[in-house]
């Protein structure tokens, strides 16, 4: 028995040790072909390159009025790009309609089929994407709202461990904790180092954890104390609203005029 346990704590030791220690780089090819394919045609917005502590250099997509003086930076979901066309797309737009500078970045993304536990070997990349677009964003703006989807949720709470998040004036969430089959989130969020405003977004047809452990993130949501906190399932979505984006946009208009 003491055999047994001891292997698999020995087990759990390399296991933790693999993502501590392994040290995988972004796919910067595809990131290029991005790039090239896809941002190169926007035409709703100012594609700029911001460089990151690390010597990174990736894209924004900026759409700004110079009367505006509050903004959104969007963190869109796995190996996607700051533009995608389901969830990140209609948010950019939509609330740089009603008077925010939007600002869409790309986090590091991996080949075609890469799992969350590939991905969490690159968070260190996304730390600091994030934070140097902060930087960034603050010297044109009084006040940052952030808005992630799937994986650029882990992304953000990667970051939120990381660094001092008092210059966010709140945090939307859409598809929080969605992993792949049989696999499970690593690190816990560290909802108690948020004391701004929350709101959690699922669909009713989203990932099966997505929405099993919805409830269980609204009471650690509903921990920080916040009175603006909210969580709201939007009928009929899937985890990329296919079809639904006018009910996400309509659902994160409402709740930031709460905030």
């Amino acid at each position: 028995m003491i055999k047994n346990f001891s292997y698999i704590f020995l087990c759990l030791i390399i296991f933790n040790s693999n993502f501590a220690l392994s040290d995988v780089n972004p796919n910067y090819e595809k990131e290029k072909n991005i790039s090239e394919q896809i941002l190169q045609n926007i035409f709703d917005g100012e594609i700029n390159q911001i460089t990151s502590s690390l010597g990174e250099k990736f894209s924004i997509i900026k759409q700004t009025y110079i009367k505006n003086k509050n903004s959104i930076l969007l963190l869109h979901g796995r190996g996607l790009n700051p533009d995608e066309e389901t969830v990140i797309n209609p948010l950019r737009l939509g609330l740089f309609d009603v008077g925010y500078n939007t600002y869409s970045i790309q986090l590091p993304v991996l080949t075609s089929g890469s799992t969350y536990y590939d991905y969490i070997k690159i968070f260190k990349y996304s730390d600091e994407r994030i934070e140097a677009s902060i930087q960034n964003l603050v010297e044109d703006n009084e006040e940052i709202i952030i808005i992630a989807h799937s994986c650029g949720v882990h992304m953000l709470m990667s970051w939120i461990e990381k660094y001092n998040n008092n210059s966010i004036k709140a945090f939307i969430l859409i598809g929080s904790e969605a992993t792949d089959l049989g696999q499970k989130i690593i690190r816990p969020y560290p909802f108690q180092k948020i004391s701004v405003p929350i709101l959690d977004i699922y669909g009713e047809n989203d990932y099966k954890f997505v929405k099993s452990n919805a409830h269980q993130r609204l009471k650690k949501i509903q921990k920080s104390l916040n009175e603006k906190s909210s969580q709201i399932k939007i009928l009929g979505s899937d985890h990329y609203h296919h079809d639904n984006a006018e009910e996400l946009l309509k659902a994160v208009k409402q709740w930031l005029k709460t905030i």
